[in-house]
């Protein structure tokens, strides 16, 4: 998706506000899987690129307690 593409840039600013936003069209769409899939998407962002990994675990947990429920 565009997050990816904006990280493989180095844009990483960018690549952030592409994976949020992609968590909250999901959200309003009523989509968990989809939801789900941006939230890991953001897990590894913040893994991979921000070296975060407070925040890529809970973007990961959140994505597998929404993936438990569907």
């Amino acid at each position: 998706g565009l997050s990816s593409s904006y990280e493989n840039m180095g844009q990483l600013d960018k690549a952030l506000e592409f994976s949020q936003e992609r968590i909250k069209k999901a959200q309003s769409f009523g989509k968990p899987k989809f939801e789900a899939a941006a939230l890991l998407q953001l897990a590894s962002l913040y893994n991979n690129s921000f070296r975060d990994n407070f925040k890529s675990i809970d973007a990961a947990q959140k994505a597998l307690k929404i993936a438990r429920q569907i």
